[in-house]
């Protein structure tokens, strides 16, 4: 499963967008992962099904329903975005590098 901020698909894309001069497919995706975070998994619960992420001296809280990847363990690097909540800063779209 991949977030993105593209709601089609590559092949919908480049049929929609077919000038020359636009931001390809490929850029788009680069955007996306330039825009991410980069870190390590400080804790992980797997049975509460929660954790926290660092990235340098800064901690986010993250679910486990918020990764992209199944395999989330202690000290695993990962990539992440960052979202404003009602209960603070959190970790989403988190990946294993």
């Amino acid at each position: 499963m991949e977030c993105s901020i593209l709601p089609f698909t590559k092949a919908q894309f480049e049929h929609q967008c077919n000038i020359e001069g636009e931001l390809t497919y490929n850029r788009i995706k680069e955007m996306e992962e330039e825009n991410k975070i980069h870190g390590k998994v400080k804790f992980f619960n797997k049975e509460k099904g929660y954790g926290f992420v660092k990235s340098g001296v800064d901690e986010y809280f993250f679910h486990k329903s918020k990764c992209l990847s199944d395999n989330i363990e202690n000290d695993s690097p990962v990539s992440f975005e960052i979202t404003f909540t009602a209960r603070g800063t959190q970790a989403i779209n988190i990946k294993l590098l």
